[in-house]
């Protein structure tokens, strides 16, 4: 989801499946668009083509350049992956409130990848955070004239990654947020910190530039032997504050023994907060009182679901996230439903 400031319209982004015969595919990346978050326009394709099957749009993400002194101010974007073309990253652009698109680019080098997070920086510049490698690297890219032109993806870092116990559906997917003075923050899960890699800690990479990045940095909420495990990580900075001083807030999933074996397993959502850019961390704190079990959570392929990312939007100044919490089903239906809560 995202707001135009310029155009006054709040826009949303799905990507859209059809079935043939007994298999799905991806079909439309489709955007629909509201004046006032209640009555909303039918929705248009972002990612028409003759042959969607040619596309296959997958993990789009919408943001907007909100800010007046950028010269591409009320300018839309659109990241996705173009499944059809190898998990091509995919790049258009509304400059009408999301009513018509411009015709997706790729980036300099027709790179490929997973996952790919916008973010727009107050002097117009669009960074792109992504997975790449088959999931083994976090890399970002960016575009510096509107949209047209998209770098080569750079390098952050590789993933180090400690598979969750009992099945659970997760990957290390990024999450970006900008500060007020431009500089990116990227948050995943690496098991690097850990002695064997037993557990995941949740770790932070920084860039003023976009190409040159700071080493990833321990959320330090606990102890290196603690067998906390922290997976699925939301990302913000309060406005008005960067660098040294930046208010962080994150939100993201524990389980207090990452070797648990079900039912044995509990799950909790938890938030907490650095004052002083990232170099400490309060302790984090429960979102919700009752332990999530595996069991009480949907079912898919690739293991028992909670979410594949958490954002973290500021109103007021004040940070909120949406977070799934599940509770025991009830005659066999499940109870796994989405909540805001506010964080600080």
């Amino acid at each position: 989801v995202a707001h135009d400031d310029l155009h006054g319209r709040w826009m949303i982004t799905n990507n859209v499946m059809s079935l043939s015969g007994t298999t799905w595919n991806y079909a439309a990346l489709l955007v629909s668009t509201s004046a006032d978050g209640i009555n909303w326009n039918l929705p248009v394709n972002a990612a028409p083509s003759a042959n969607t099957l040619l596309v296959r749009p997958d993990k789009s993400w919408v943001v907007c350049d909100n800010f007046a002194t950028s010269s591409h101010f009320g300018r839309c974007y659109i990241t996705y992956v173009a499944t059809a073309l190898a998990k091509r990253f995919q790049m258009t652009y509304s400059d009408d409130g999301g009513q018509t698109w411009t015709a997706p680019v790729g980036t300099v080098n027709n790179a490929v990848g997973y996952d790919p997070v916008p973010v727009v920086k107050s002097n117009g510049t669009v960074a792109v955070v992504a997975t790449t490698n088959n999931g083994a690297t976090m890399s970002a890219f960016q575009s510096v004239d509107g949209g047209i032109t998209w770098t080569a993806p750079i390098t952050i870092s590789n993933l180090q990654i400690h598979t969750l116990a009992n099945g659970l559906r997760t990957r290390s997917k990024p999450m970006v947020a900008v500060d007020v003075a431009n500089r990116l923050y990227v948050s995943w899960y690496d098991c690097r910190f850990r002695t064997n890699c037993t557990n995941n800690d949740i770790v932070i990479a920084t860039s003023d530039d976009t190409v040159a990045w700071n080493a990833p940095l321990r959320v330090g909420v606990d102890a290196l032997n603690s067998s906390v495990e922290h997976f699925v990580a939301g990302i913000g900075v309060a406005p008005g504050t960067s660098g040294a001083t930046a208010k962080i807030h994150l939100v993201f999933y524990q389980m207090p023994d990452a070797a648990c074996v079900a039912p044995n397993c509990s799950i909790f959502a938890v938030t907490t907060a650095s004052n002083d850019g990232g170099a400490t961390w309060a302790p984090t704190t429960n979102l919700h009182s009752k332990a999530m079990k595996p069991y009480m959570l949907a079912n898919t392929t690739l293991g028992k679901m909670l979410a594949d990312y958490h954002t973290i939007t500021y109103s007021n100044g004040i940070p909120f996230a949406g977070i799934i919490i599940a509770n025991a089903p009830v005659n066999n239906v499940l109870k796994e439903n989405l909540y805001v809560a506010r964080l600080a």
